[in-house]
């Protein structure tokens, strides 16, 4: 399924309703973005797949989930993703 969408001032982007529904997405659902062989990738993540960490203002924190987190193993994992993404500092 190929489909244009654009993008507001905002960098906000909003999926048309026949790609929500074939994924099986609706309001709230969270996507991770990649950016793979300079195009958008954008992979539903279901809220057991939620990640430990967060970018906030450029620094790397423990996303607020309620749950137990050991944040030397989450810390560990984002790094571990940013080399092999090739995005590590």
């Amino acid at each position: 399924m190929n489909t244009t969408i654009s993008m507001d001032a905002s960098g906000r982007l909003v999926l048309p309703k026949a790609i929500r529904q074939r994924l099986n997405l609706s309001g709230g659902a969270r996507l991770q973005a990649a950016v793979v062989a300079g195009r958008l990738e954008l992979i539903p993540v279901s809220d057991e797949e939620q990640p430990a960490t967060v970018r906030k203002a450029g620094l790397m924190v423990l996303a607020a989930t309620g749950k137990a987190v050991d944040a030397a193993a989450a810390v560990a994992a984002e790094r571990s993703e940013q080399e092999a993404r090739g995005t590590r500092r």
